[in-house]
């Protein structure tokens, strides 16, 4: 059935509103000012351990293929291990990280952290072929994009022609971008499978199906609001924290028991009233579900003004930003689709931007400890 509609879409299209417009208050906010001397380049022992383990990850998770020499989009034939695998996350702030401080400032990364990079952009694009993942090109590509558009600005002609076109009409082009990326892995994922001898043409094909994916996980959340209208709000936080409740050796499956006596309120609604290949719920009406409609606005009005904060220390070239910005950044592009920022797959690499942050932190207290001995060695 169509749900989008009515009191439901009224409530969808408050959400964005009030995620749009505490994102620009949220941009005027400057909460990390500059330091005198400060850096925002990272520990390079700290970086080249984030990498080590991004790629260690890929390694077992890939393996078997390589062994086979089977290189074919088949799940089944690779290594993964859910809390093993998942460290091939760490990819997403080493990129960051990496990039930060080579945009900002121009610095020279040694040859291991240099070949680390190019090798998680390797693998990352192995997963997207391999594991039909593509919203792990989509985490990567979007700190590449973001750091340098926003810090690297060329000074050839041709090049900072294009840069001034992509800066002002960026978000215009990411819509063609997005059907063009989607059609090149749903190529190799459906079409050839499913749909090749079907009259319709390719990229009639790809726009209906991309549409379909968006248009159904909206579809699907408010009809989980609309069916279930004597369940919410839970307070259950299920899909407000869903990284919780995903915790391995256990630990998320006895708290998903002790909350969801009666099992994932998702799942029973795409069983009986959807279809299970949609499985989207979208990043707006799972909130509701959880918090209701007032918690819910003012969560939106939360991250909103949140990554506004973000968005400008990242701007300012401050770490803060550089670092948290573009998973953010993805939570909010993504937000049509799925709770992307409460969902397992972001926890790690919080995590790595966190350990990331801290270390600049640590850098920065030490060299002004070191002035301030300096100069009290130099008072008379």
């Amino acid at each position: 059935g169509l749900y989008s509609r009515g009191s439901y879409a009224v409530l969808g299209l408050a959400c964005f509103v009030a995620l749009g417009a505490f994102g620009v208050i949220g941009a005027r906010v400057t909460i990390d000012a500059k330091q005198a001397g400060s850096s925002i380049a990272v520990n390079p022992k700290l970086l080249g351990t984030l990498g080590t383990l991004a790629v260690a990850a890929y390694v077992i998770w890939f393996y078997p293929i390589v062994i086979h020499r089977s290189f074919i989009s088949d799940r089944t034939a690779m290594n993964h291990i859910p809390g093993i695998t998942s460290f091939t996350q760490l990819g997403v702030p080493f990129v960051a990280c990496y990039l930060s401080a080579v945009a900002v400032e121009q610095k020279i990364w040694g040859p291991m952290i240099r070949f680390q990079f190019y090798l998680i952009v390797c693998l990352t694009l192995m997963r997207v072929q391999l594991w039909g993942e593509r919203l792990a090109m989509i985490e990567l590509a979007v700190p590449i994009a973001v750091l340098l558009f926003t810090h690297r600005i060329p000074y050839s002609g041709f090049r900072r022609v294009l840069y001034r076109i992509v800066s002002t009409v960026g978000p215009f082009l990411g819509i063609p971008l997005l059907l063009l990326v989607f059609t090149l892995t749903e190529f190799f994922r459906s079409w050839n499978s499913y749909y090749s001898r079907t009259n319709v043409p390719l990229m009639e094909f790809m726009t209906a199906r991309l549409t379909t994916y968006y248009f159904t996980a909206l579809n699907n959340g408010a009809g989980m609001l609309a069916t279930q209208e004597e369940r919410w709000p839970t307070f259950n936080f299920f899909f407000t924290v869903e990284w919780l409740y995903s915790l391995p050796l256990g630990i998320g499956r006895a708290m998903s028991e002790i909350a969801l006596p009666r099992g994932s309120v998702s799942n029973s609604f795409l069983e009986r009233w959807a279809d299970v290949e949609f499985n989207n719920m979208s990043g707006i009406y799972p909130i509701i579900y959880d918090l209701g409609i007032v918690f819910g606005i003012l969560y939106f009005c939360w991250f909103g003004f949140v990554a506004g904060v973000l968005y400008r220390s990242m701007v300012n070239g401050r770490a803060l930003g550089l670092y948290f910005y573009p998973p953010v950044y993805v939570g909010c592009l993504e937000v049509m689709r799925i709770t992307y920022m409460n969902g397992p797959r972001v926890v790690l690499i919080v995590v790595g931007a966190s350990l990331a942050y801290f270390s600049v932190r640590m850098q920065r207290a030490r060299l002004a400890k070191h002035e301030q001995f300096a100069e009290r060695s130099r008072s008379p």
